[in-house]
Formats: structure tokens, C-alpha cells, sequence
């Protein structure tokens, strides 16, 4: 068995409003624990009292819609992922009251052979709408829509996001286990396109990890990190850091809030896009005709701005400073590029 909690834990920053959030923490890119961030919300104090008032206090918005909830065998130890076949997954997807989800919740967490029950990804306005009154967030703003997850002992395997992400525990406690970017190689990620929630994960069982299977774990593993937080603590995510999430508790919940990528609600170009794209363009090419685009990629798109400094800024085009209503005329010369595509 794996101890994650024996890694280093990520940097803990104290006090933190708006001004040092934008200048000390994400100008560094890396992973952060916010102490007491949201200690003064309303659904913290109810769950720093118990677990069963935290419930009292979401059953208090008298929701009476339908949810969309996850149960997963006891025997899975609340590991979400694929079943052993890799045909689908481990877990169902259901439609539930919200009343019905906690009565779940509360008997799992009070019986360790029930199965386990989650809600994940839920914009909280959807079912909530006082809720973003009472729980302001403070350094972000407030066209940036929070979203709730509960349940009981989760496990979320290594993924990353394209998005920034700040998650505010508001019940019981969690763990992420951090790996920077690079690590990509190391972590044995699987499909694409075939996930447990939307995101790739690693294959690997990182509470157990098997070496003779996945031998380049180990050095993932000398990269990482941890963030263990209870009630009131964020954890600040860097776009594309991978993180392993645990919550650790009968009964757990997380506020998260993601901005700046596909995860965000705004309708930009997202990096994911272009990937996925240039999956399907490249993959087949020689390993010398992928060479050279990988050279062309590392002028045009990765290098300084500077690099073009000698193209006159009148005629630099895509290469200086593109105007909105232009970077929109060329999405839509690509989309239709695509369309053309996808109907040839």
C-alpha cells in the first residue's frame, strides 16, 4: 500500500485575498494550499459541527428536482474507473432526488459494506440559487459559476484540467496527490476519448501502484506532492497539473471553482481543441514529416513573441496581436474548414 500522506506537501499560504492570489501564487503555476479560505461560509460551520448538520444544511434549500448521482460497489473501495475489460466502467450513473442522494449518503457513511455515492461536477446555481449569495468567493469573479460535489470516500484517479481550478472543501477532508505537467510519460494515461468523467486518467492505482506493470511510476512519484485539507482550506490547481483526489471521510463535500479553459463556461478556443486536432493531423504522418512540424510548432507557437520582432507590426497578421473580431473571422474559417471535412 502507498502512503501518499508521507509526500511533501505543496506550499501553504495564509491570509490570502484577490491582489496575492493573482501576484504570489499563480504567477508561480504550481499547485497551493489556501488556508481557511472560506472558513467563514455558512455550510462550513455547519459541517465543521457534524456531518450529520452539514446534511441538515443542504436539505435546508428544500431542492425538490432530480440529480444526477453515481453509485459504486462497496467492493471498489470508492474508486471510480473502468471495469476489468475496459468495455465501460465500474460505477452507474442515476437519477435521483436530492433527498433520496443524502438518505444514501448518510446510511453508506454509517455502514462500510454499503456501496458509495457521489454527486459530482454540478453547477450549484442549477439546484441552489441562494447558495452563491451566502458563499461569496472572494478572488474570483462572480461570473465564474462554482460547482458542488458530494458524497462519501472517493477516490478520482490522476487526471488533469485544462482549466485553473480553485476547490474549497466545505466537509469532511481530502487529499491530492500533485504531478507537474512533464510527468505526462510517466503516469500511463489512458484514452482520450473513453473516461470515467470526462477527463484521461492513469491507468495506475496510485494507492497501490504496480511497479512491474507500470515501472515509470516511480519516478513520477519522486515529483510529487501533496495538499491534505479539511473544512474551510482551498487547494489552488494549475491549468494541466495532475492531481489524484481522495476524500477521506464518511461523508464529504467540495465547492470548485475552474475559469480559463474548457471547463470554464465562456466560449473561447481552448487548448484541448487543438490538441484533439492536431491528434488527428499528425498522428499518421512519417516520424520525419512529424519531426519537422514539431520544428515549426516550436518557432510559431511556443517561442517569444520577440522571435517575429523583425516582421513589421502592420503585416505580422497571426503572428502580433490579433484583434477579437478577427481571431472570430478565423475560427470560423476553420470551422468551416472542418465542416468541409467532415462531410467530404
Amino acid at each position: 500500500m502507498m502512503h501518499l500522506e508521507n509526500l511533501p506537501s505543496v506550499e501553504v499560504y495564509h491570509n490570502v485575498d484577490a491582489a496575492r492570489f493573482r501576484e504570489d501564487i499563480v504567477k508561480q503555476g504550481k499547485p497551493a494550499i489556501l488556508k481557511n479560505l472560506v472558513g467563514n461560509w455558512p455550510v462550513v460551520a455547519a459541517a465543521r459541527q457534524s456531518a450529520a448538520e452539514f446534511i441538515a444544511y443542504l436539505r435546508s434549500y428544500q431542492y425538490q428536482g432530480k440529480i444526477e448521482a453515481v453509485r459504486c460497489r462497496a467492493a471498489e473501495n470508492g474508486f471510480m474507473f473502468y471495469n476489468k475489460r475496459f468495455t465501460g466502467f465500474n460505477f452507474e450513473r442515476r437519477a435521483v432526488t436530492l433527498d433520496g442522494f443524502l438518505n444514501d449518503v448518510q446510511a453508506s457513511a454509517e455502514n462500510s459494506g454499503y456501496a458509495t455515492h457521489s454527486w459530482q461536477s454540478a453547477h450549484i446555481d442549477n439546484f441552489f440559487p441562494d447558495f452563491l449569495q451566502q458563499h461569496p468567493m472572494a478572488l474570483l469573479p462572480d461570473t465564474v459559476r462554482p460547482r458542488i460535489w458530494l458524497g462519501n470516500n472517493t477516490v478520482v484517479g490522476t487526471h488533469n484540467d485544462d482549466s485553473e481550478n480553485i476547490a474549497c472543501v466545505i466537509a469532511g477532508k481530502r487529499r491530492f496527490t500533485f504531478f507537474p505537467p512533464e510527468q505526462l510519460p510517466n503516469l500511463y494515461i489512458g484514452p482520450l476519448d473513453k473516461t470515467p468523467a470526462g477527463a484521461p486518467v492513469s491507468l495506475v492505482d496510485l494507492r497501490a501502484p504496480d511497479f512491474e506493470k507500470f515501472p515509470r511510476m516511480k519516478a513520477a512519484l519522486a515529483t510529487a506532492t501533496i495538499a491534505e485539507v479539511e473544512p474551510g482550506d482551498a487547494v489552488y490547481v494549475p491549468t494541466l497539473w495532475w492531481h489524484h483526489v481522495e476524500a477521506l471521510e464518511g461523508i464529504n463535500g467540495l465547492v470548485n471553482y475552474w475559469y480559463g479553459g474548457a471547463l470554464d463556461d465562456g466560449k473561447a478556443l481552448v487548448g484541448l481543441d487543438t490538441l484533439l486536432l492536431s491528434i488527428l493531423t499528425y498522428s499518421d504522418m512519417s516520424p520525419a514529416v512529424k519531426q519537422a512540424w514539431k520544428a515549426t510548432f516550436d518557432h510559431y507557437v511556443w517561442s517569444d513573441k520577440d522571435t517575429f520582432a523583425h516582421i513589421p507590426d502592420h503585416v505580422k497578421g497571426v503572428l502580433g496581436d490579433v484583434p477579437e473580431g478577427q481571431r472570430k473571422q478565423l475560427a470560423k474559417w476553420l470551422a468551416g474548414k472542418l465542416n468541409d471535412y467532415a462531410d467530404s
